[in-house]
């Protein structure tokens, strides 16, 4: 349970910047920070705690992946009143962003690559 609790910590902290970037405009800090935290808490514990049940490590990354962009592209459409097409783009970018630096965050301390291919 540790785990998911500092990958939910990173997965925020690596995202907050991005979309705090593309709507510091718009938004109170606090208030996409609280969004980004209760989005980013459901999509994770998707793919940490259901997804992997019912698929292999490589299917359940890449559809948890894909169900994140598309989950947290419907939760920033609704709560905060975006077009879901920005909505959408913005999801990807700070999805695609997370997970690349989450990757090479933990590339040196795991030899994850026979595990994804397992």
């Amino acid at each position: 349970m540790i785990e998911f609790a500092v990958a939910l910590v990173i997965t925020v902290a690596l995202e907050i910047p991005v979309i705090w970037f593309l709507l510091r405009d718009e938004y109170d800090f606090m208030q996409l920070a609280s969004f980004i935290f209760a989005v980013n808490l459901v999509t994770l514990s998707v793919l940490w705690f259901i997804l992997p049940n019912y698929f292999p490590y490589l299917e359940a990354l890449v559809i948890g992946e894909v169900l994140a962009v598309f989950i947290e592209s419907v939760f920033y459409s609704y709560m905060l009143a975006l077009h879901f097409g920005r909505a959408f783009w913005i999801s990807f970018a700070a999805n695609v962003w997370s997970f690349l630096i989450g990757v090479i965050l933990i590339w040196p301390f795991f030899n994850l690559l026979p595990a994804i291919l397992l």
